[in-house]
């Protein structure tokens, strides 16, 4: 086993009070459990009066495991647990997922049936976790051996829960779980009390606070929460009140029982948000439609908040007609850019300021990875699975700016559209659900919308500027003397995405791999040398996700927070570090960390090494990282040709 000297996991097993085994698992160092992080800070603590141990202590978790019938549990007792709770996930996953395995110098066993997650780790604190097995053993570590033996089973109090949590599998959220601090208050604030359920922002209202907030399927409590789209603003939810106190609940489901066709589109509706749920937690496509609804119409608000979250939702149409806008004050001329990447696809929607030069509100900014890219490097052309995932997606990012009143979407496609010899395809869905034609944009308009959204706002007398957008299928680089004002620019087909189609071929990947991948790499960056004067730039700027997820997991952070991560400098220690720990780790352990945006973990370790060999080969101390990039760019050109 490792120890504190490593600022490793450490391991052991201790007994519990009633004389059960508990395995405990404790660490030094933001660097717990894979050598990430800089600074120490607790892996996880307990505060539930034994004991709080302090910004700097060493965090320590007991974690039961025992058995009742066809159940075992995982528990992480009654106090708040903060720092990295998906690290429990890790733990899991090594049970889970490998036939058997070594954590950190103790043997686990190979278990013999497959297992499903029941529960959930909520964001601010981690309860239960139950996994449902068809037979188990309890598992029992020798501290002194490392060896696992299996005792007779042990007895365990079931706790209740729906009959269709059964055959539960472990969640996957369709996109990017963030939450920014300043939106936790306001939405606490909006509904007098502590949300009970983990959720993320989908729409903003005039002014930027939260309009309609995306739910985890199950609360903290591990209970089925069916409402996925819960509108928040007092205004808005006052709005639809008055409308439902007219009976208009009562007349659209009479209408429902006499129009087939409304009948027809109402079902529709209830399967698609129960499939939305679904794509969570499977089991939760069971629990009903809309808000729950098996049949009918029941809740006005549940249905709006589905149609602004971009729910094709006929009733949640009806009421918009009905109460917007919701401020007066709403003023013209929103917009929305979708940017459609090798690897993701992401929306955001602004409305202009009524001041000059007073910037935009953003009213909905989303990420999802459809890996639309996937085998592009190899073929050519697109996958059909990933072409249909992604035309899915760019519906509902659609439907939600229109929703909101964009008055244009704008469509911009990179690398993989680029590559592919059928990207006509892909074309003519933007055409039929955006409205507008899709702007193939070439490497060097890429470098510099991401140059634009990059150093917008930043003080020119930081200039120089360069940036780096390090996508699945290219990288780009751009040199500009002021912001927003791009010189030199070059885009290479170096992404995380394409490098690791082509050298990585093992999990975690080989020594050999890694070596191949630094090395072309490096035979990029000389060219990129050529071109680009990178050595003359003051700040070097980097954005795109690979970027901005190295440096959450550089800041520890519990959860991804976009404000805790934009303008915030990370340093070269730091994103080795990183990487370090990313290409030890298994793709389920990457994905098992809270900042992991889902799809993105098994690309992060070739993207932190096109970071981190920039870094190496420029000199760089330090990079300045960035959330705004080409998608702010896209934006940010329309709002420019608005105003001219």
């Amino acid at each position: 086993m490792l120890d504190h000297a490593d600022r490793r996991l450490v391991v052991g097993v201790d007994h519990g009070p009633d004389g059960a085994d508990v395995l405990a698992f404790e660490g030094v160092g933001q660097e717990c459990p894979h050598g990430l992080g800089g600074d120490p800070a607790p892996l996880m603590s307990r505060r539930d009066g034994e004991a709080d141990l302090g910004p700097r202590g060493v965090g320590r978790v007991e974690c039961q495991h025992a058995v009742a019938d066809q159940q075992v549990v995982v528990e992480f007792g009654d106090g708040e647990l903060e720092g990295h709770a998906g690290h429990a996930r890790v733990l899991l996953r090594h049970l889970l997922d490998e036939p058997s395995c070594l954590l950190h110098g103790v043997v686990l066993p190979r278990l013999e049936k497959s297992y499903a997650l029941v529960g959930s780790i909520g964001m601010e604190r981690a309860d239960v976790l139950r996994l449902e097995p068809a037979e188990a053993k309890a598992i029992r570590l020798d501290r002194r051996k490392g060896a696992v033996s299996h005792p007779p089973q042990g007895t365990l109090e079931r706790s209740a829960r729906p009959e269709n949590m059964t055959d539960m599998t472990v969640p996957t959220p369709t996109a990017r779980r963030e939450l920014r601090a300043v939106d936790l208050a306001v939405v606490r604030e909006q509904l007098g009390r502590d949300p009970t359920t983990p959720f993320t922002v989908v729409a903003r209202c005039t002014g930027g606070h939260p309009l309609v907030i995306r739910n985890a399927p199950v609360d903290a409590a591990g209970d089925p929460f069916p409402t996925t789209y819960w509108l928040t603003c007092p205004d808005a939810s006052r709005a639809v009140s008055r409308v439902e106190a007219d009976g208009a609940i009562g007349r659209l489901n009479e209408r429902m029982a006499r129009d087939a066709g409304f009948r027809s589109a109402i079902e529709a509706a209830h399967e698609a948000y129960a499939a939305d749920r679904g794509a969570d937690l499977a089991a939760a496509r069971e629990w009903g439609g809309v808000a729950g609804t098996r049949m009918g119409i029941k809740c006005l608000h549940a249905h709006y908040a589905h149609h602004l979250a971009g729910g094709e939702d006929p009733v949640g149409r009806w009421v918009a007609e009905r109460v917007e806008p919701i401020h007066e004050e709403q003023p013209a001329g929103r917009v929305a850019a979708i940017d459609q990447g090798t690897n993701s696809i992401r929306l955001l929607v602004v409305e202009p300021s009524q001041s000059p030069g007073g910037g935009s509100t953003e009213l909905a900014r989303d990420m999802v990875i459809t890996r639309l890219g996937q085998g592009v490097d190899r073929t050519g052309r697109f996958e059909p699975q990933a072409l249909a995932r992604t035309i899915e997606v760019l519906a509902r990012f659609c439907r939600r700016a229109e929703a909101l009143g964009a008055a244009r979407i704008r469509v911009g496609a990179t690398s993989a559209v680029r590559d592919a010899a059928d990207g006509d395809r892909y074309a003519t869905a933007v055409r039929g659900l955006a409205g507008s034609e899709l702007e193939v944009i070439s490497g060097e308009h890429e470098a510099a919308l991401s140059f634009l959204g990059a150093t917008t706002g930043i003080d020119p007398a930081w200039g120089p500027f360069a940036v780096q957008d390090i996508g699945g299928g290219s990288t780009e680089f751009v040199i500009g003397p002021t912001p927003g004002r791009a010189e030199r620019a070059i885009s290479t087909r170096m992404g995380s995405v394409r490098m690791t189609e082509r050298h990585i071929e093992h999990d975690p990947p080989l020594p050999q791999e890694l070596e191949a991948l630094e090395a072309e790499v490096s035979g990029v960056l000389d060219e990129v040398a050529r071109t680009v004067p990178v050595d003359e730039a003051r700040t070097f700027v980097a954005v795109a996700g690979t970027a901005t997820t190295t440096q959450a997991l550089a800041l520890a952070l519990p959860r991804y927070d976009p404000d805790r991560i934009h303008r915030t400098w990370l340093t070269v220690r730091d994103a080795e570090r990183v990487l370090s720990g990313l290409a030890g780790m298994t793709n389920a352990e990457r994905a098992a960390l809270p900042v992991m945006a889902p799809g993105r973990g098994d690309v992060i370790v070739a993207g932190a090494t096109i970071l981190v060999t920039t870094m190496r080969r420029f000199g760089l101390d330090r990079m300045l990282v960035s959330e705004t990039d080409i998608l702010d760019g896209l934006a940010l050109e329309m709002l420019a040709a608005r105003t001219s």
